[in-house]
């Protein structure tokens, strides 16, 4: 899934310190966990174990109801036309809640997916607003909070928590914690459910200077491929990232270390740019989530619009090929590295490389080499640089579906993809 046009140049006219080149920043020591991420690496021990998103839901509700002391807990999802779905409920010590039997505080509910603002009551009994609804005293409550879970462009949910002991009173400083708690969620729940949910992922860029498009298609089973495209301006000066990434293994605990991975790099470049400093830095953040677990192989690359210098470094990512133009051939970029995730000691080469007007990219997963048909023969790399040749004059859109399309031909009767397939094709 890509992300088109980060940011412009007011965005780094706030930063302290700014400066047209990038710097160099330190890089988290092994003992340092990535900030803002206590709740999702709470779960990691065991993820593997999780199968499915409502699980994945139960447990990180488990957590939060754990966490603030509540007596129940509710994660509440927008669905189409903003209507509110209660998908999980969980009471303390990790038990269910039947769904058919919940009743919550709907003016609560209405109120802060309305305003998008925390709501706490510490005493619902001295609240005039709340006393008197007919779910609150039927319920006999005492103390609700209720937060909303926000993407950075839409809405997500609510997490509602509420009690009827007496014996723990929600405080201000409990609210602040859940605010917190609720911004990780939603980015765990946000990210996954798009993985669960979506088949097919595309995005393309279209300038006067290049042209750039990326598809992913993710198999039966939830994968862990993904790929970032975007410009960054700095001053005058523009520049185009492009990634593709590859979680090892399958489901939900991929899936959300696809989703971490891509926030993390997402802020690393637009910290740093470079791949000798994006990819060490984002291979201590991975190892403090995933300790090792599951590693990420990674393809990075950083492209001057206006020159065509490249700087790209590879961590474990199959060789992107790239063809220059002038009566040459697609040749695979020969550089490699361990994946992301391994902690310190893992170096990481950056190189660079010109890329003159006519030339084009190829960035791929493994998904398309490894594809085999029903009786086990793999599409292989012959037959991958025949076809990116044999499209050299396609847009970088037809020539990446061309290749997903030949792919899924060649597998034939073997049905679904067993792998996710990820393509980005850029030509300048």
């Amino acid at each position: 899934m890509g992300t088109n046009d980060w940011l412009d140049d007011d965005f780094f006219k706030d930063l302290p310190g700014f400066s047209d080149e990038p710097r160099e920043p330190a890089i988290p020591k092994a003992e340092e966990a990535p900030p803002g991420m206590d709740l999702l690496l709470s779960l990691w021990d065991d993820i593997g174990a999780i199968v499915s998103f409502d699980e994945l839901l139960a447990r990180l509700l488990d957590e939060i109801v754990a966490l603030t002391k509540a007596e129940r807990g509710f994660f509440i999802l927008f669905g189409r036309q903003n209507a509110l779905e209660v998908r999980v409920a969980r009471g303390r010590f990790q038990t269910s809640i039947d769904l058919s039997q919940v009743k919550l505080s709907q003016s609560t509910l209405t109120k802060v997916a309305t305003t998008l603002e925390p709501l706490i009551s510490t005493d619902i009994s001295g609240d005039e607003n709340l006393s008197t609804q007919a779910s609150i005293v039927d319920l006999n409550l005492r103390m609700v909070m209720c937060v909303p879970m926000l993407s950075a462009s839409h809405k997500v949910g609510l997490i509602y928590v509420d009690s009827r002991m007496t014996t723990k009173e929600f405080t201000p400083g409990d609210l602040d914690r859940f605010v917190a708690l609720a911004g990780q969620a939603a980015v765990a729940v946000d990210n996954v459910r798009l993985y669960a949910e979506l088949h097919t992922s595309v995005d393309r860029l279209v300038t006067d200077r290049y042209r750039v498009a990326g598809i992913c298609e993710t198999a039966a089973e939830i994968g862990g491929d993904f790929y970032e495209l975007g410009e960054i301006r700095r001053g005058d000066r523009r520049y185009l990232a492009l990634a593709v990434g590859d979680v090892s293994g399958h489901g939900i605990a991929s899936g959300m270390l696809a989703a971490v991975s891509k926030v993390y790099l997402r802020r690393e470049i637009e910290k740093s740019l470079y791949p000798r400093i994006v990819l060490p830095a984002l291979n201590q953040l991975i190892y403090h989530v995933a300790r090792e677990n599951l590693l990420v192989s990674l393809f990075y690359t950083l492209i001057d619009v206006e020159t065509g210098e490249m700087w790209y470094s590879n961590a474990g990512q199959n060789f992107p090929y790239v063809h220059v133009g002038n009566g040459s051939e697609f040749s695979p970029i020969e550089l490699g590295a361990f994946p992301l995730g391994l902690g310190r000691g893992t170096s990481y080469v950056e190189r660079s490389m010109a890329l003159p007007r006519g030339s084009t990219l190829v960035i791929y997963t493994d998904g398309v080499i490894e594809a085999e048909t029903a009786a086990g023969e793999s599409y292989g790399y012959e037959r991958f640089k025949s076809r990116i040749t044999r499209d050299l004059q396609l847009d970088p859109e037809g020539a990446m579906v061309a290749l997903a399309e030949d792919v899924k031909r060649f597998r034939g009767s073997a049905g679904e993809l067993d792998d996710d397939l990820t393509v980005v094709v850029f030509k300048r």
